[in-house]
């Protein structure tokens, strides 16, 4: 789920998935550097959300990213 996020932060602004191979939680950790320069953990963010519930929305997250998303 997070790379699906992550994916489809990458289709809308652009940039490319970083990953230290070295580090054991190498794919929690993953990390998408925007075109834009700034640096986001998608899937740390996935985590956050069902840990936490709404309160680490993922429609937030992605509004406060610039996308263009549909709200009801």
């Amino acid at each position: 789920m997070g790379c699906y996020v992550g994916e489809t932060i990458q289709l809308s602004l652009g940039g490319v998935w970083e990953a230290d191979d070295a580090d054991p939680a190498g794919e929690l950790n993953v990390r998408l550097r925007l075109a834009s320069g700034s640096v986001i953990w998608p899937v740390q963010r996935v985590v956050k959300r069902f840990q936490n519930g709404p309160e680490d929305s993922l429609t937030a997250y992605g509004i406060f990213l610039g996308l263009d998303v549909p709200v009801d």
